[in-house]
C-alpha cells in the first residue's frame, strides 16, 4: 500500500486545548497530541465527535517536561509561543488501551496562527 502522507509527521506529545460541540453544547478538553504534522494531527478525545466536524485547536509549541502532565491548561498557556487553528475530523477510531475514549485524525484547515501565550 502506498503512503498518502503529504508531510513529514513527528511524534511530539505537545499540550493542546480541543473545542468541539457534543449535544449542543461548546466543550473544551485538554489532550496531548500524539503526532503532528503540516496538515494535521493526532490525538485522543474522551468522546465521539462526527467525522467532518469542525474543532478549534490551541496547541502548546513545545514538549512539556515530565511532570507538567498534571495540568495541560497551564501548560497550553503558558507556552511562549501557541498554534491556534481550526481541524476536520477525518478519522475516529477506538483503541482497547483507552476504551472510554477516541483517537482523531484531523486535517488542519487554517488559518494557522501563532500566538504568544504568557511569559
Amino acid at each position: 500500500m502506498k503512503e498518502r502522507r503529504q508531510y513529514e509527521r513527528f511524534e511530539l506529545r505537545l499540550p493542546a486545548a480541543v473545542v468541539y460541540s457534543s449535544s449542543g453544547k461548546r466543550v473544551e478538553e485538554q489532550v496531548r497530541l500524539i503526532n503532528i504534522c503540516a496538515g494535521g494531527a493526532y490525538f485522543p478525545l474522551s468522546q465521539s465527535v462526527s467525522l467532518g466536524e469542525e474543532l478549534e485547536l490551541m496547541i502548546g509549541a513545545r514538549e512539556d517536561s515530565p511532570g507538567r502532565d498534571s495540568n495541560l491548561s497551564d501548560a497550553v498557556q503558558d507556552e511562549r509561543i501557541r498554534i491556534e487553528t481550526r481541524g476536520i475530523v477525518l478519522r475516529s477510531e477506538k483503541k482497547p488501551e483507552r476504551p472510554s475514549g477516541h483517537y482523531l485524525a484531523v486535517m488542519f484547515v487554517g488559518p494557522i496562527r501563532f500566538a504568544a501565550g504568557r511569559n
